[in-house]
């Protein structure tokens, strides 16, 4: 099997005019977790959209397990800023919607969801609708529908942005566990630094508009991880470091 599970040579993307995307050049292990931060508009989500498919990029190739991917849709988990539930639907029906796309027959789709569902301590709410569970609780079921569409390879978007600083720590802690079950390769777009180090193995910090990457940085933390981590003089060191990558006016102009 390729160790890559993802590779972005060379992409660059432009809306008429306008460059957004410069010579992007990035890759995700199999079972990695890669963090994605920089300036708020310059393309962050433009690329996961090219990588899932939804849009094509102007120039550069995209590589899956190794194969040269051109009509990406369905072979990646996507769950972007705003993954609105539906309303009329429960829990179940929710994190079934993926399957139901794929055609999967209802009593196998009902069974993953169920076994997914109580793994993950969310049985109990799977008859719920999403007018009656918090906005934490709706991030969980979002990732869950993402994940059980398609569990190897995750874009998250932002996930836990819109949330408290309280729900948001205690949905990183459940992201960390849930992924170590799944042994997924995630793909992780964040604007919160402690963040980007909490989670990842690596992290690509990108320019403003049009973007490109300017540095990869390793994470040297052992996991499984805690937020005492956070606190260690090489965590310390690594925030510092995309601090300074992000602000430095003569990095990023």
């Amino acid at each position: 099997m390729n160790s890559l599970k993802l590779s972005v040579q060379n992409l660059s993307k432009s809306f008429a005019d306008l460059k957004v995307l410069d010579n992007i050049n990035l890759s995700i292990k199999n079972g990695e977790f890669v963090s994605i931060i920089g300036p708020s508009g310059c393309g962050k989500s433009t690329l996961f959209n090219i990588i899932s498919g939804v849009e094509i990029q102007s120039k550069g190739e995209i590589f899956i397990d190794g194969v040269e991917c051109k009509k990406r849709k369905g072979e990646t988990g996507y769950m972007p800023q705003n993954p609105s539930l539906l309303p009329w639907a429960t829990v179940e029906e929710n994190i079934t919607l993926g399957l139901q796309i794929k055609k999967q027959p209802v009593k196998i789709a009902k069974k993953r969801a169920e076994d997914l569902l109580k793994e993950f301590g969310l049985f109990e709410f799977a008859k719920n609708y999403p007018a009656t569970l918090s906005g934490g609780m709706k991030q969980r079921v979002a990732l869950l529908r993402t994940i059980l569409f398609h569990d190897d390879f995750l874009l998250l978007d932002e996930p836990f942005g819109a949330l408290d600083a309280l729900t948001r720590t205690t949905l990183q802690i459940w992201l960390m566990r849930v992924w170590r079950k799944t042994k997924s390769s995630i793909l992780f777009i964040t604007h919160d630094i402690s963040e980007a180090v909490l989670l990842s193995d690596r992290i690509y910090v990108m320019t403003q508009r049009p973007a490109t990457i300017i540095k990869e940085v390793k994470v040297f933390l052992p996991r499984p991880r805690k937020l005492e981590n956070l606190t260690r003089p090489n965590a310390v060191k690594i925030e510092s470091q995309l601090i300074e990558l992000l602000f430095n006016k003569n990095e990023i102009e």
